[in-house]
């Protein structure tokens, strides 16, 4: 696999990549953070001999740190090659929502929220909440907002769940809300809405689609306001 930071990779997460660049490039000094959606349905991960495995490979190629996935992934296990490549400690699965005992292997390499660029921004990620070894959405981001919230100057919360309209889970936070929410299977256009019904959160709805790589760039000044 060739560097992912040079102009002649092209394609896939390259090209993702490419578009960090483009804005690193425009800003002149920006810090971003590249949070992978699994793949198991591309031919690509099909076709190859490590199946979804080959995920964590090019994650650990390209320097991308945490990803998010159905939970799952998670239960099925068996007849999986290199399944293993998952328990490493340079790639985590980042999600809130996971049901994940102390004494399971995957326990060590699973992250319920992440704090990023020093202590700035605290990400929440949330999937599927009807899936094997999965946990109610609103209630695992209201834990993590809670213990957030000190610690963090600005929450971030990413939906991914499709069990649920983003927009019904928001309300179900409006009790406590993250300061950003984005909405990746809401399939509207990409928008950003401050204030949505009686929440101070900033809602965004991320297109999306089956076959779209959704890139939703926010770019946080000193004050939300």
């Amino acid at each position: 696999i060739p560097s992912p930071n040079v102009s002649s990779c092209t394609g896939g997460l390259a090209s993702a990549r490419a578009v960090f660049r483009s804005i690193t490039n425009a800003r002149g000094s920006l810090n971003t953070e590249f949070i992978y959606n699994f793949d198991k349905d591309t031919a690509f991960v099909q076709m190859h001999p490590l199946d979804y495995t080959v995920n964590i490979i090019t994650m650990r190629e390209f320097g991308i740190r945490y990803y998010f996935a159905e939970p799952s992934i998670l239960a099925n296990r068996e007849g999986r090659n290199a399944f293993d490549l998952f328990f490493n400690d340079d790639v985590h699965m980042l999600q809130a929502n996971l049901d994940v005992p102390a004494d399971d292997d995957w326990h060590p390499y699973v992250e319920r929220e992440a704090k990023l660029f020093g202590d700035t921004v605290g990400l929440i990620v949330v999937d599927s909440s009807v899936q094997p070894m999965s946990l109610p959405a609103a209630e695992t981001i209201l834990t993590a907002v809670r213990y957030l919230r000190p610690r963090v100057s600005v929450i971030v919360v990413a939906s991914n769940d499709g069990s649920q309209s983003g927009k019904t889970l928001m309300a179900a936070l409006a009790s406590n809300p993250p300061d950003i929410f984005i909405d990746l299977v809401a399939g509207e256009n990409a928008a950003c809405v401050p204030q949505w019904s009686n929440s101070s959160a900033l809602y965004c709805a991320a297109n999306g689609g089956t076959g779209t790589v959704n890139l939703l760039h926010i770019h946080l000044n000193s004050s939300l306001n």
